[in-house]
């Protein structure tokens, strides 16, 4: 018999299994899993990126990135893949086989460094945001951009909702979260919400200060706080399991503000 999902499980769930491949003491700046579930894709601020198999518990392997720097590393819909954004050298973002360690593809077109990506769990499409003020839309099979919008700030994190059709945009400066049509994205937003949540931030750091934290191996606050993301990902998660008066609770308010 199953074990009924409830608010009190969920708080009560502990690790199970501690993984140390990453440089001891150089922060991680993303994990993502793939569409299934089964696998683990985490990059860090020592310029590699490692791949887990959930379900074993097992550490595959790392993938190094010297040259170009790695952050925002993200597995894709077709098997052992990811895209990734670079630290160095340029912001072109970068498509790679896990499976030998090969460039399928790059995507240029971001002239600062990129900020945040959102992979689409449907289709091939993924999104991107940088200190450019532009958010782009892109197929991994293709390495033209499909779309860019032009913001008025620079946009701090985006993701997409489960059915791929909108993406949240949120500006870290206003606070202000905006919510676009993927088929239109430069178009207006539909929506836009001051987020009460997130503390709003006096000023915007520059693109260079982040760089050289990297580079540096400096704190995790280097890069962008992925709060509003964390928040959509936490309330899509707590909704489908029927515990929408969770989503609000003092735990999952900590874990939007942190």
């Amino acid at each position: 018999m199953a074990t009924p999902i409830s608010a009190n499980l969920l708080l009560s769930l502990k690790p199970a299994k501690l993984f140390t491949n990453h440089v001891p003491n150089t922060p991680i700046t993303s994990i993502d899993f793939d569409h299934t579930g089964q696998f683990l894709l985490t990059a860090g601020v020592d310029e590699s990126i490692h791949l887990y198999d959930v379900a074993k518990g097992k550490h595959v392997k790392p993938i190094y990135s010297k040259k170009y720097g790695c952050h925002l590393a993200k597995l894709t819909r077709k098997e052992n893949t990811c895209v990734f954004a670079s630290t160095k050298e340029n912001d072109t973002i970068r498509y790679l086989s896990l499976h030998d360690n090969s460039f399928i593809r790059y995507f240029k077109g971001h002239t600062a460094l990129v900020t945040d990506l959102a992979m689409a769990d449907l289709n091939h499409m993924f999104i991107s945001a940088a200190y450019d003020c532009t958010v782009r839309v892109w197929d991994t099979r293709s390495a033209n951009c499909q779309a860019t919008l032009v913001t008025d700030d620079i946009a701090s994190s985006i993701a997409l909702d489960p059915t791929n059709s909108v993406v949240a945009i949120y500006n870290k400066t206003s606070n202000v979260l905006s919510l676009h049509a993927v088929a239109h994205i430069t178009d207006r937003p539909f929506t836009t919400v001051v987020c009460d949540f997130a503390k709003p931030s006096k000023t915007a750091r520059p693109a260079a200060a982040h760089r050289e934290r990297l580079s540096r191996h400096g704190q995790s606050g280097g890069l962008p706080r992925l709060s509003v993301h964390f928040w959509w990902q936490w309330r899509r998660l707590c909704t489908g399991m029927g515990l929408e008066a969770f989503v609000d609770s003092e735990p999952a308010g900590n874990i939007a503000s942190s």
